[in-house]
């Protein structure tokens, strides 16, 4: 499965795509799908910083985060850690 996150090219804003392959069949049609999850997101932090609702990422969480983008953007990053799977 294969998904690509919008902006897409010819596509409304909050539209993704995604194309679905199995074995040595060929890659079915790419379906667009919608894709809010950037709004979502804003909108719960909107919402916290408002007072209208919880911290969608408390301290901890964030510097979790923040450590893991760190890990993806260091050369290996594309390794998995040993005894791991996909």
């Amino acid at each position: 499965m294969v998904g690509t996150f919008e902006p897409v090219p010819a596509l409304p804003r909050c539209t993704a795509t995604v194309a679905v392959r199995r074995a040595a069949d060929p890659w079915q049609p790419v379906q667009a799908v919608t894709d809010d999850s950037l709004q979502a997101h804003l909108a719960r932090a909107l919402a916290h910083f408002t007072g209208a609702g919880p911290n969608p990422a408390p301290p901890g969480r964030a510097l979790d985060h923040l450590a893991l983008l760190n890990a993806w953007s260091q050369p290996q990053a594309c390794l998995l850690p040993q005894g791991t799977t996909p």
